[in-house]
């Protein structure tokens, strides 16, 4: 028998500025809040996981990186 959790949250990123010999890069760091949803689909130790990710507000690579909309899957075998 399957079981289905639908969910739905948010999801936050956040990367440090690289560094190289101790001086930050430019165009390197920062953040991003994605909106997320998704469904689980359990069937006896098995998970398979699906999800959407829709950027909210981000601040990437000081300004010039803008995040796409992004699906992600997982498969989860529990013991």
């Amino acid at each position: 028998k399957a079981s289905f959790l639908p969910n739905c949250g948010i999801n936050f990123e956040n990367a440090a500025k690289n560094t190289r010999n101790g001086y930050e890069k430019y165009y390197t760091g920062g953040n991003a809040l994605y909106a997320t949803i998704g469904l689980d689909t359990y069937l006896g130790k098995f998970n398979l996981g699906i999800s959407f990710q829709q950027p909210v507000s981000y601040y990437l690579a000081e300004g010039l990186i803008k995040p796409s909309p992004r699906f992600t899957a997982n498969l989860t075998f529990m013991f």
